[in-house]
């Protein structure tokens, strides 16, 4: 019996690492599929839009190409200069996307730099853990939760700011367990005002992780400070896009931003759509209700951003300590999760492999013949920046005036709620699109919740 015991034992301590290496093969296994298997995978519009990506690189393939930035971007019908985004907000990964296109021509090989710094950003989850708990099962259920997500799987690998500005608040968080408050708060300042501004929402579960470990005004206000380092230079972008590009500011706010009752009805959504059910639960724990609060200007339950991720699973920890009677729905709501997320995890593959990659090889061979190309979003840009080279000129109209002021004689891509090309009033291709995707489950559970209230 004793011997047995001991190998229940050694089993456990080693359980915590066991999980590491196998979240980390799950990812490697899914980005070698992926990359070997669907063309345009960069460019997906699963979870995020490939406009997104085009407005995030717009300012960096300028940069590198010409060595400045048009800022009023030629054939682009807006007033509200989506495109240079990147020029003003999320600097740092402006400034790595400029380096890639420098040294490669392309952005291509950004994907792989995405796939190394999730890697490196899981290894951190890991080590945090090994100092957060003693309990090594518990902590393997945060890591697996952590990272068997749609949210990982798929949007982490985007071309987009948002896997650094998760890899910077993870390493704060881990640099605070280290009793490095200085480089903490100054990583932290990194990850909000270079990457993603919305990783602002870690600020109150950081200081009540510092707080619980020290007890010390004197610690707080050593992160903090470095904290604020890069702020007047964010608040410098900020007050200078308002006054000249106010269209801007104005769609960036209302995009990321739900208010307070939209923020509360999402959570109730999320409970019903399964997708997100254990990352809305977990705000009982103190970390989880200080993100609550702290999120409740922006977005508690976010579409495009990666803010979620480890910090609501780290609840788990004190659900299975302090509130023991609440675990069992935790874990229950935990599994479905990520049965859901897996699900959508290969339907974001199907999708990408199938009707993205048919409508995106049909644009390129309607951009071989000359003829203009109108589009609502630059997706078409985005292949530029891949390295195809689209020889059509093109106009995009992001407006209400989309396809109204579209040139004669011209293809008009329609992508929103399916792909489809429409030349001189007919239908040239079409076929289905799911923009974003993930409500796709949350959509038919709703459904189903209304048909059984009904009957």
């Amino acid at each position: 019996m004793t011997f047995i015991k001991e190998v229940k034992i050694k089993n456990f301590k080693s359980i915590l690492k066991l999980t590491l290496f196998a979240c980390i093969s799950l990812l490697t296994l899914n980005f070698i599929i992926r990359i070997m298997s669907i063309k345009y995978l960069i460019i997906s519009d699963m979870q995020s839009g490939a406009c997104d990506y085009a407005w995030w690189l717009y300012c960096a393939s300028e940069l590198a190409q010409k060595g400045y930035v048009d800022f009023y971007m030629q054939n682009y019908i807006t007033n509200i200069h989506t495109y240079l985004q990147g020029c003003f907000f999320g600097f740092g990964f402006t400034l790595l996307a400029f380096i890639i296109f420098r040294l490669f021509g392309n952005i291509y090989p950004m994907f792989f730099v995405n796939f190394f710094v999730l890697i490196i950003s899981v290894y951190i989850m890991y080590l945090i853990l090994k100092k957060s708990s003693d309990n090594k099962l518990i902590n393997s259920l945060v890591l697996i939760v952590s990272c068997l997500n749609t949210y990982i799987f798929t949007f982490a690998l985007k071309i987009r700011p948002d896997i650094f500005a998760l890899f910077f608040a993870l390493l704060s968080w881990y640099l605070i367990v280290k009793n490095r408050y200085v480089l903490a708060g100054f990583s932290f300042s990194i990850s909000v005002y270079l990457f993603k501004f919305q990783m602002i929402t870690w600020l109150l579960p950081l200081i009540f992780v510092l707080y619980k470990k020290e007890k010390s005004l004197r610690s707080i206000i050593s992160f903090l400070l470095p904290m604020l380092s890069l702020f007047p230079f964010y608040l410098i972008n900020f007050l200078y896009v308002k006054e000249r590009f106010p269209g801007m500011v104005y769609h960036l706010s209302h995009s990321n931003t739900y208010g307070v009752f939209m923020n509360i009805k999402m959570i109730l959504r999320s409970i019903i759509n399964l997708t997100d059910i254990a990352f809305a639960l977990f705000i009982v724990s103190p970390t989880g209700l200080l993100y609550f609060i702290n999120s409740l200007p922006f977005q508690v339950i976010p579409e495009r951003s990666l803010q979620m991720i480890f910090l609501l699973p780290y609840s788990i920890i004190y659900v299975y300590e302090k509130l023991r009677l609440f675990f069992p729905i935790v874990l229950i709501s935990s599994v479905i999760q990520i049965l859901t997320n897996l699900y959508f995890v290969y339907f974001d593959y199907y999708v990408a492999k199938s009707y993205e990659e048919k409508f995106y090889n049909k644009v390129l061979e309607i951009s071989k013949t000359g003829v203009p190309i109108c589009e609502k979003r630059p997706h078409t840009m985005m292949l530029d920046f891949i390295g195809y080279n689209i020889k059509s000129s093109r106009v995009w109209i992001y407006s209400g005036d989309f396809p109204a002021k579209c040139p004669n004689n011209s293809y008009i891509l329609y992508v929103d709620k399916e792909y489809k090309i429409v030349y001189n009033g007919k239908i040239i291709y079409k076929s289905i699109h799911f923009p974003y995707g993930r409500d796709i489950i949350g959509d038919k559970m709703v459904e189903l919740v209304k048909r059984v209230i009904k009957n």
